[in-house]
Order: C-alpha cells, then sequence, then structure tokens
C-alpha cells in the first residue's frame, strides 16, 4: 500500500504490470485475487479513479456463475479468455476513452483491445434484446458482432428474462448450426464477383435460422437468391459487373 501511495509503481514497466494482473485474472478463483488487490494497493494503478465496491464484488460473482454455465453447456465449441471478462468487469465503470488510453498505456494487443470496446456496445444491444418481438434473426445479427466475451458480460448484466432468452437462443444456435455450404460452392457455381462470398454466407445463416433450411440443396437454392439480390445491389452502387472488390 506504502508502494503505491508513494508512487513506487510507477518505476515499474508497464507491461510487467500487465503481465502479472493477466497471471492473476486467470487464477482459477480470481475473484479473491481481485479483492485482495483493493484491499492492499487498489487499482489507481491502472487508472487514478478506479475503484471496486462491494457492488463490484456482487457483478463478479454474477460473471462466475454466467462463465460456469457457458462452460458447461457452451465450451466445446469456443473457449472463452475468461481473464478479459473479469478485465471488463474491473474496467466497466470507465468510459470507453479512459479504457483505449489504459490499452495503450499496457500495450494490449489491437484485438483484445477491440474485445474490450464490445462490452460498450452492451447498452444500444440490449435495448433490442429486451424487445419481445424481435427478429431471431436480429438477434444472432447483434450478437455476432460481439466477441464472446462481451456476450457473456452482457448476459451477467442485465436482468431482462427476454434478453436472457435471446441470448441463450443466439448461443444455442451458433454453436450447433453450421452451413452445408461454403465458398468453394459459390465458385463452383461460377458467381462472381468473389468479394460478395462472405456477405453472402453471412445472410445465408441468418436465412437457415428464418427458413429452417434443413438440406444442402435448401440452403443452395436460397444462397443463389440472396446473391442475386446482393449482386443488383453490388451494379446499382455503380461498381461494375466484372470487378472483383
Amino acid at each position: 500500500k506504502g508502494a503505491v501511495s508513494s508512487d513506487a509503481l510507477g518505476f515499474i514497466d508497464e507491461t510487467r504490470i500487465k503481465n502479472e494482473l493477466v497471471l492473476i485474472l486467470k487464477e482459477k478463483l480470481p475473484l479473491k485475487c481481485i479483492k485482495r488487490i483493493q484491499a492492499v494497493v487498489g487499482f489507481s494503478f491502472i487508472d487514478s479513479k478506479l475503484e471496486l465496491t462491494s457492488k463490484d464484488y456482487r457483478f463478479f460473482k454474477k460473471l462466475e456463475r454466467v462463465i460456469k454455465f457457458y462452460q458447461d453447456n457452451f465450451s466445446s465449441y469456443r473457449r472463452l479468455n475468461v481473464w478479459l471478462i473479469y478485465l471488463m468487469g474491473i474496467l466497466r465503470k470507465l468510459s470507453y476513452d479512459r479504457v483505449k488510453i489504459i490499452a495503450h498505456k499496457f500495450a494490449l494487443r489491437r484485438g483484445v483491445e477491440k474485445i474490450l470496446g464490445g462490452f460498450f456496445e452492451h447498452k444500444a444491444v440490449v435495448r433490442y434484446l429486451i424487445n419481445k418481438n424481435i427478429k431471431k434473426s436480429t438477434v444472432f445479427n447483434k450478437l455476432k458482432s460481439l466477441s464472446f466475451e462481451a456476450v457473456i458480460f452482457i448476459y451477467a448484466g442485465i436482468k431482462s428474462t427476454t434478453a436472457k432468452k435471446n441470448i441463450f437462443f443466439f448461443l444455442n444456435n451458433i454453436t450447433t448450426m453450421k452451413l452445408k455450404v461454403n465458398g468453394y460452392d459459390l465458385k463452383r457455381l461460377g458467381l462472381k464477383p468473389h468479394c460478395l462470398y462472405s456477405k453472402v454466407l453471412n445472410k445465408l445463416e441468418i436465412a437457415k435460422i428464418e427458413k429452417a433450411l434443413l438440406t444442402k440443396d435448401d440452403e443452395l437454392s436460397e444462397l443463389k437468391r440472396i446473391f442475386k439480390r446482393l449482386y443488383k445491389r453490388f451494379i446499382r452502387e455503380g461498381l461494375g459487373p466484372n470487378l472483383y472488390c
């Protein structure tokens, strides 16, 4: 504690501090360590206004439960960077601009910075998720753009039963759904330009949910319709039929 008050941590390289913090957050029970840090030195070494309270600790307990729920049900699909979720919890009361400064200060990788930024989108996303009449395709679209860490963070922070059901729907579908067609199928069909392929496949995922496409033939038929629609827009925007973007 004395080291922090005398700014002794200012003499330690930020990269080393970051590495130590990441190791702590990767512990089996990181909340115990987080409480210890707050009690002994606090988190002012990250941001001068950062202080955790009993309310934050209750939120961390929610995170623990949601992370366990994911690991018990969906971890075979994609492993979570659990330490990042806890870091989101530590930083959640700061502004996005402050988090960007911290990410730069501690030389966090760009991918990590992007994931951290994802949880700042939660208010906008939740406004959609609480709507009982929201299309399942919209749920899929809104959540697919976020990292799984951000999705878990959002789930832990919401009270709406409808929103929780929508997130469960997303997790259940994205972890079990697999398209039967891919880019090679588009290529075999002679569809151009190639730059539309990823957009076509993304929209096909939505169509698979909305229209309950079961067979590869179903997907191929829908794929052709989607490509035709996107190609018309492509031409309308003046990009030309032979342009590979």
